[in-house]
């Protein structure tokens, strides 16, 4: 089953099944990048059988949806599908909803047991190959149930959160960082709070984090090693408001001020003229003051650590 899109992108709803066994699949595709020429296509195939990338499990479904697309890259989306009662294997109230992309298994969000009903949160993909399901472990669920996972920009640091419904031999979380949503690297660990089947919160922030657009993942270790992988999530980093410069314009000769939200490393400024001519370069914590003079003109500044660009400025001189 095909669907085909042009330039603007809409929910999908698969409808599987019939009046005995209906089994539809949803997906709000919220942005992706065409690539490839004018059309992009999504293609959905349905396996009645348990899924090969399960481990062996006492409670699975025994279907599995197979979600591909062709001329799309970059894919921000969404998913909510539904199973028949004849998919159940073993006990219901242990499924959580779980996408395999060729590699590794992502736990998406706990099921609704009596619901039939299975879905995700933001989904961001460099490609779309992904088959999901609903499955557990043996006589329990998967080391967690991860509820959500989010992050928000706060002036020059990512602060992320997330929250487990359950936890069983989980040991840790690994936070992951990616430029380009394909290579990822650690950027931390955030230890277990043990055993639960209460709602555990966790924190994380990112205190040097990438100065455009950063994508997040969580990597959770259980006691023997096992791996999941929660969905990628992308943050708009804006640093340029965390870069406070006054008055602007400012007069011929006179101080110029430039002040830094919550920095807590070294920011070297560069003021560049409109040749590209750096007619000044400053380092400080929190605050600068620009005692030089400077001509009437445009100028363009230029914050970094010793990492990065932040910050980037337009300075008029009257």
């Amino acid at each position: 089953m095909n669907w085909q899109f042009s330039t603007t992108f809409y929910p999908v709803n698969f409808p599987i099944g019939d009046s005995i066994e209906y089994t539809p699949f949803y997906m709000n595709l919220q942005s992706a990048i065409p690539s490839g020429g004018p059309m992009a296509e999504l293609r959905m195939n349905l396996s009645d059988t348990k899924p090969a990338f399960i481990p062996a499990v006492i409670d699975h479904l025994t279907r599995q949806w197979n979600l591909t697309s062709v001329g799309f890259s970059l894919i921000e989306y969404s998913v909510e599908y539904y199973y028949a009662d004849s998919d159940i294997e073993g006990n219901e109230n242990n499924l959580i909803s779980l996408s395999y992309d060729g590699g590794f298994i992502s736990i998406l969000a706990v099921a609704s047991p009596g619901t039939n009903q299975l879905s995700s949160n933001i989904i961001t993909a460099l490609s779309l190959n992904h088959s999901f399901t609903g499955a557990g472990n043996p006589g329990s669920p998967l080391p967690i149930s991860l509820l959500d996972f989010t992050g928000r920009s706060e002036h020059n640091r990512v602060k992320l959160d997330w929250a487990t419904a359950t936890e069983d031999n989980n040991d840790f979380f690994s936070v992951e960082r990616s430029a380009d949503a394909v290579d990822f690297e650690v950027i931390g660990t955030v230890r277990s709070k043990g055993n639960s089947s209460t709602i555990q919160e966790y924190k994380f922030i990112d205190t040097r984090p990438l100065s455009d657009v950063s994508y997040y993942r969580l990597k959770q270790t259980d006691v023997d090693g096992y791996s999941t992988y929660s969905p990628v999530i992308k943050i708009n980093n804006n640093f340029s408001d965390a870069l406070r410069l006054y008055p602007n314009p400012a007069a011929e000769g006179q101080h110029i001020h430039l002040v830094f939200e919550e920095a807590d490393h070294n920011i070297i400024i560069d003021i560049y003229d409109t040749n590209g001519r750096i007619v000044l370069s400053e380092k400080g914590l929190g605050s600068i003051k620009i005692s030089k003079r400077l001509h009437s003109g445009l100028y363009f500044i230029q914050a970094r650590n010793d990492i990065q660009l932040l910050y980037h400025k337009t300075l008029i001189i009257q």
